[in-house]
């Protein structure tokens, strides 16, 4: 299934577009820095150079957490290939940050009826070739065909030097000779001899990275605030890249150059989506309800409830509204284990959801994945049969594990840390295939957080949604729903402020079980779905004015789809016909 453009993904790609004619009109003036004077002319911002790339388009685009940057990197190639540099046949180095997100972004890239295959073969309209450097090593022909070439690889497997400066080039596979390719340097121009790698008597390298330079490869870089430092710049440039495109929901915004320890290089952000217009085309659940508990078992019991309760919505929304399959499920980040302190590790969060929740929690619903651990491998957790609800990690969520059907987040960490706030965000906002299920409940995310200060967990976790996941002050602000209480009590599907409780006897006994009045808080929680004539029901069986304001308000939000949006008073009034047969023993 085709997967069509948001708005603000054509948006993106015609900046991008844009881009690529205004560099190539600045090269036919044959100004100095066709790259620079396209940018600065386009975005009115100064464009900053990485060092080695001087005169390389170098550009970023900036998509919040859930914006689909693979998708749109695998349109982009296209956009690139014939915008600027004239084929429709081009080669590819896609750099992801880790192998987990390789992998998952090769086998996307090789399987044909995959959304982001045929974003790629619209993109090229020619035959292509996707592999990874291991097998660009060992199936020379990828490299040496005329078909478009998609390399996806990490930074880590053609760094040249480590983090401590020692020389890794020859230990690279990609930089060695390699008999095999010999036939794609038959016939060199000119340029090529001057600027190939050479040995030591001047001879050419018959290198992947050599080959690799000879078709000029547009670079993707995915999640590029990972490639920012002299070593990433020096050990890119070696394959002199046509053009190199950064994606990420976090562009460096400091430049500078000299800093004589830890020198910083500004992504020059061509153009940049707000997380608001995510979340207005569907692509994100906004907003964030998050509640705090101040035990580890609380978070595992509310994270269980909420999760039961989104699946009954989501089964009942199915036959209802004709909602597509959707199984929500629950991450648990547990902590890491410790030689000196005792921790909540995820086998013993693993022993408790199954002691303390049996009559809800089978043994095949729960599947830890951390760095040591995986219990998913190759399950698909998007298939209809997939027993798997709840997922155990530490820090697995943070190399690009993905799922869209992730609602609940119970975090047993501290969920003060960036790295716990990063994980929250990253991993539960993607709205599963990318559409808003119209069903209230099921388009917004939930976190559980072992916290003493809900207020101030949420205040971290605002501003690390600027800093660390794309958002603006404005959408962060309006994408949390704190709830500050500390109590297990109030938990449930939606809440209205009423100055007291309806009148005892007032409300139908089926009505009365969905309801539960707080006198702490003066609020009606509601443990079960209302429909529209349960609504009615409360409100009329309310006298303040401002209570019914209060579930006026609450039915205006959260009514379901097809719906019509009027007051609660037009509506028809339930129609009750007396029962005038009855029919006993059969008869």
């Amino acid at each position: 299934m085709r997967l069509g453009l948001k708005d603000y993904q054509r948006e993106t790609l015609a900046r991008l577009a844009e881009y690529c004619d205004a560099v190539r009109t600045h090269s036919a003036r044959d100004t100095a820095r066709p790259d620079r004077d396209a940018f600065e002319a386009l975005t009115g911002r100064n464009y900053y150079s990485a060092p080695g790339f001087e005169g390389v388009p170098y550009v970023c685009l900036r998509l919040p957490t859930g914006g689909g940057k693979t998708l749109l990197a695998a349109h982009a190639i296209g956009t690139i290939g014939r915008g600027l540099i004239g084929t429709d046949r081009p080669a590819c180095l896609w750099i992801t940050p880790n192998t987990t997100i390789r992998d998952q972004t090769r086998r996307a890239l090789q399987t044909r009826h995959h959304p982001y295959r045929q974003a790629l073969e619209d993109a090229v309209s020619a035959s292509i070739e996707v592999v990874t450097i291991e097998e660009a090593l060992t199936t020379p022909r990828t490299v040496q065909s005329d078909a478009a070439l998609v390399i996806v690889t990490t930074i880590q497997s053609y760094r040249i030097r480590d983090e401590h400066g020692e020389e890794l080039a020859a230990t690279r596979r990609i930089y060695r000779d390699n008999g095999y390719l010999q036939s794609a340097f038959e016939n060199l121009p000119s340029w090529a001899r001057t600027e190939l790698a050479c040995d030591d008597k001047g001879l050419v390298n018959l290198s992947l990275a050599n080959a690799l330079k000879l078709r000029r490869p547009i670079v993707i870089m995915d999640e590029a605030h990972n490639a920012r430092t002299p070593t990433s710049f020096d050990s890119l440039a070696r394959f002199g890249p046509s053009f190199v495109l950064e994606l990420t929901a976090t562009p460096e915004q400091r430049h500078e150059p000299q800093h004589p320890t830890n020198p910083r290089f500004a992504s020059n952000v061509l153009h940049a989506a707000s997380a608001l217009e995510l979340k207005n085309q569907g692509m994100i659940k906004l907003p964030v309800d998050l509640e705090s508990r101040t035990d580890w078992l609380e978070v595992l019991a509310a994270t269980v409830q909420r999760r039961d309760e989104l699946e009954i919505i989501a089964d009942r929304a199915q036959e209802d509204v004709g909602l597509p399959f959707l199984r929500p499920i629950a991450l648990i980040q547990a902590q890491p284990s410790s030689k000196t302190r005792e921790t909540h590790t995820a086998e013993k969060v693993k022993a408790a959801l199954l002691e303390r929740f049996a009559d809800r929690v089978r043994p095949e619903y729960v599947a830890i994945c951390t760095g040591t651990i995986d219990e998913i491998g190759d399950t698909n957790l998007m298939e209809t049969n997939c027993p798997i609800r709840y997922v155990i990690t530490v820090d697995k969520l943070r190399e690009g594990w993905d799922c869209p059907l992730a609602y609940v987040l119970g975090s047993i960490g501290n969920a003060a840390t960036a790295t716990a706030v990063e994980q929250l965000i990253g991993r539960i906002l993607r709205m599963p295939n990318a559409n808003p299920t119209r069903v209230p409940a099921l388009d917004r995310a939930y976190a559980f957080v072992l916290s003493d200060n809900v207020v101030q967990t949420a205040m971290q976790l605002r501003d690390r949604m600027v800093e660390n996941c794309g958002f603006d002050e404005r959408s962060a602000d309006e994408a949390l729903r704190v709830t500050a209480t500390q109590t297990q009590e109030l938990l449930g599907l939606g809440r209205i402020p009423l100055s007291a409780a309806p009148a005892p006897g007032s409300l139908p006994t089926e009505l009365a079980q969905k309801t539960r009045y707080d006198e702490v808080s003066k609020t009606l929680v509601l443990t079960d779905l209302l429909d529209r004539h349960d609504v009615q029901t409360l409100c009329e069986s309310l006298t303040e004015p401002s209570d019914r304001a209060a579930v006026e308000a609450y039915w205006q939000h959260e009514r379901p789809i097809g719906i019509a949006v009027k007051p609660l008073g037009q509506y028809a009034k339930p129609m009750r016909v007396p029962r005038l047969t009855v029919v006993t023993g059969g008869g």
